[in-house]
């Protein structure tokens, strides 16, 4: 199984360029390993410094650890606006902001170069590290709006509200308003587990117990394994598919392992780290 992992490492850093030399790193490959698609965000080089990175931390190869870093220093350079290749234009009337999901990436490929402090804490990260966190958490505080009541999508660089609909956007799944998608409820179930580790309240549990229950019931396949995607509003199955260019291997395993990591720290009555 590692030599397998290790294949798809050298797979994606050898193919996943969209053209020799390219900072960028294409959303989608053909079966041959051709790019197909170019995100105008940078979703797929902060996804690849995570999966290189981590790759390289659980083989021991300085090689992957490398790659996971470049990629990382590519995400950090855009995300204090270096000019993104193939990005979205800034046209004139549009108001300068930033984006909830951009400071959460910055923030999450931090703490993946930042190591594992829980359980080293004398180690210390490397200055990249510690710069991506901090400004990654930093940020994400600034969409925290109306008195810490809601979670705007989108605000000013500063950290104050957007007029109009881009300023009052809370979920970006608004095109599929009446779907119930897979992401949202691994994220919700992992969301709750934090929650509880820092604050124990038995609404907390409740709240996690009765989405984990849903979620099991009705995005989990019991004949052939993984989770469907796209269930219709009553919890019905709208598309057969398990995977696709977004529905990947990313969130499941990575949401249950987490949630089970915070499982046994919850019943063993470890100390959130501070």
């Amino acid at each position: 199984m590692q030599v397998r992992w290790l294949q798809a490492g050298e797979f994606l850093e050898s193919h996943v360029r969209p053209e020799p030399g390219s900072s960028r790193a294409a959303f989608a490959l053909s079966r041959a390993g051709l790019p197909v698609r170019l995100q105008r965000s940078f979703y797929s080089e902060a996804f690849a410094a995570l999966g290189l990175h981590e790759l390289g931390r659980a083989a021991g190869d300085e090689r992957y650890l490398a790659w996971g870093r470049r990629w990382a220093e590519a995400v950090w350079g855009w995300a204090r606006g270096a000019p993104l290749e193939g990005g979205r234009p800034q046209l004139a009337g549009t108001p300068p902001q930033q984006a909830l999901a951009q400071a959460l990436m910055v923030l999450t490929v931090g703490l993946q170069l930042w190591g594992d402090p829980p359980r080293d804490p004398q180690s210390r990260p490397e200055p990249l590290a510690e710069a991506m966190a901090e400004w990654g958490a930093r940020h994400v505080l600034m969409h925290l709006q109306r008195g810490d009541s809601v979670v705007l999508e989108n605000v000013t660089p500063e950290g104050g509200e957007l007029p109009g609909s881009l300023g009052r956007l809370m979920n970006p799944a608004g095109l599929e308003w009446s779907m119930k998608l897979w992401w949202p409820h691994a994220e919700a179930m992992v969301a709750l587990l934090a929650a509880l580790r820092f604050q124990p309240r038995p609404g907390l549990l409740s709240q996690f117990l009765k989405v984990a229950q849903y979620t099991f019931d009705k995005f989990r396949d019991p004949e052939h394994g993984e989770w469907f995607g796209y269930l219709n509003r009553d919890g019905s199955v709208a598309l057969s598919i398990k995977g696709g260019p977004y529905k990947g291997c990313f969130h499941v395993p990575r949401a249950l392992l987490m949630c089970e990591e915070m499982l046994d720290a919850i019943l063993e009555g470890e100390e959130p780290p501070q």
